[in-house]
């Protein structure tokens, strides 16, 4: 059975309603890669029934096998390893947001009642989702991250018609900062989500880098070329530098703060005293992968230009040591955490991702205490290991088994409002 879709895209043309004749996973799993499915009852987007604690664990042949009897969710985000979607709720934007987006012509693409829903797989931290607007303010779509569940396969509540495949292609990976947002959708990572912030990619005049479509020309602005190429860099320290950039980035909110992190983690992973025998060329990848990241998760100030934060770089290269002590242990913790081998403790919970990262960070935190006693408050360890809300309030139930397995201590328990903190003394295991 075939049925047209609405709007005059070459790409919107008739297509194959896809039926439940089949079982849709293999097909599903080989255009989106590793991905957690949710079963919902056909018919529905979604019900009541919790979902996010789904894990690609979870995704066993069973469970699997009775996905064809319901509607699909796909959960979006860091639990389905960076699988996002745009979906672009009017007819008349798709066809611009893809002209302005060649690099998602060819990825897969859904379709219900309107619109089109452009999936990819991000490379790099995933941003929380975001309503897409137009300049006076009006939804017009969504970017769906962290979250998020869209379904991929079934029956539409409103149309009663089974949800259409249009492009029946592997999702493409690409870069948040490379999407660009066309006339009609503002961009929604810009600092304050204004029209005025969606322009083409370039320097505009106060420094940021920004992406969409007017040309600055239009405006009465100057115009500017694309940025330089990234300097080239060994492969070794290319990679060690985007190591370093994604933990400085979740150890900190503020920016200083966060480059003397990351300058922290490069010394880590390098294993040296510091960061003097880099080249200019080297310190130049290094700014500018740093400043990109930035602007890819949306902590890029409007205010402030790229060489403020060039700056801030360049400044945390000069002065980060390997052994410094800094006032706030615990982000220096997570990022020893991350360059350095996981405690034997760790291994007891072999495949549990945020265990291991919960051990390894209290264990730093011993380390850094000299075997001492010490606090780390659990929304601080969640948002440095990128967890969800469900996840970081489940943090909890993680320390009480550390404690009943032996692996911590507590030394000073919490007591309710007397403004005292749970500390800690881990115990290491004999050697």
């Amino acid at each position: 059975m075939k049925l047209p879709i609405r709007g005059n895209s070459a790409a919107q043309k008739i297509v194959s309603v896809v039926t439940n004749a089949v079982d849709p996973v293999p097909e599903l799993q080989r255009f989106l890669g590793h991905a957690v499915f949710i079963n919902w009852p056909k018919g529905v987007k979604g019900t009541n029934r919790p979902w996010k604690h789904f894990t690609l664990g979870k995704m066993t042949p069973d469970y699997l096998a009775a996905l064809k009897t319901g509607n699909i969710g796909v959960s979006l985000g860091d639990a389905s390893e960076g699988l996002c979607a745009v979906d672009v709720d009017q007819d008349a934007l798709v066809e611009s947001f893809r002209k302005a987006n060649p690099q998602l012509a060819d990825t897969f693409q859904t379709h219900g009642r309107r619109g089109c829903v452009f999936w990819f797989r991000l490379l790099g931290p995933c941003p929380r989702s975001r309503t897409l607007k137009d300049s006076s303010g009006n939804s017009v779509g969504e970017f769906r991250s962290n979250g998020n569940q869209s379904i991929v396969w079934g029956i539409h509540p409103d149309t009663k018609n089974p949800y259409q495949w249009l492009v029946k292609k592997p999702v493409v990976k690409i870069e948040l900062d490379s999407i660009c947002w066309p006339t009609g959708i503002v961009n929604p990572f810009a600092p304050d989500n204004s029209p005025q912030q969606n322009l083409p990619k370039g320097d505009s005049p106060n420094g940021l880098i920004t992406d969409g479509s007017p040309p600055l020309t239009m405006l009465g602005l100057r115009a500017v070329g694309a940025p330089a190429a990234i300097p080239a860099v060994s492969d070794l320290l290319a990679s060690a530098i985007e190591q370093a950039v994604k933990i400085g980035s979740q150890s900190a909110r503020r920016n200083n703060e966060a480059s003397f992190q990351a300058c922290l983690a490069l010394i880590q992973i390098r294993d040296v005293a510091d960061l003097s025998d880099m080249s200019p060329a080297e310190r130049h990848h290094f700014a500018e992968r740093w400043f990109q990241h930035l602007k890819s998760v949306g902590r890029i100030n409007p205010s402030k230009t790229k060489t403020h934060y060039f700056h801030d770089i360049m400044n945390s290269i000069k002065n980060a040591k390997k052994n410094m002590k800094l006032k706030n242990p615990v982000p220096r913790a997570w990022m020893l955490a991350q360059t350095s081998p996981l405690p034997a403790e760790a291994h007891q919970f072999s495949g549990d991702k945020t265990m291991e990262n919960l051990i390894a960070l209290c264990y730093q935190l011993h380390l850094l205490h000299n075997g001492g006693e010490w606090f780390v408050s659990r929304n601080d360890a969640a948002k440095l290991m990128g967890l969800d809300e469900t996840a970081g309030r489940n943090l909890s139930e993680n320390f009480h088994v550390l404690v009943d397995c032996g692996i911590l201590s507590i030394v000073t328990p919490y007591v309710k409002g007397k403004r005292q903190s749970t500390t800690y003394r881990y115990n290491e295991q004999a050697k």
